[in-house]
């Protein structure tokens, strides 16, 4: 993909891959069956309570910081940024 861009776009572009962090969100909930949603709640409340769980606001930091900042290494990975 970076070789893609640098011939077809005039300013430079880097690549960086990123994972947020298991981010406390209602995204699966149409999605599971209500039996493993059921089985999945005690396992997200542990998480939650040992700091695994993240909020959405933290989970966004990640993606943030790699938009706004020049500063990004190619082909770095990044996880959880605070």
């Amino acid at each position: 993909l970076r070789d893609r861009l640098a011939t077809s776009s005039a300013a430079p572009v880097r690549i960086a891959t990123l994972h947020p962090g298991v981010v406390a969100t209602s995204l699966g909930k149409d999605v599971l069956p209500p039996l493993a949603a059921a089985a999945f709640a005690p396992v997200a409340l542990v998480m939650f309570l040992t700091g695994q769980l993240i909020t959405p606001p933290q989970g966004a930091k990640t993606s943030i910081y790699l938009a706004s900042t020049k500063q990004v290494p190619d082909g770095m990975y990044f996880d959880k940024c605070a």
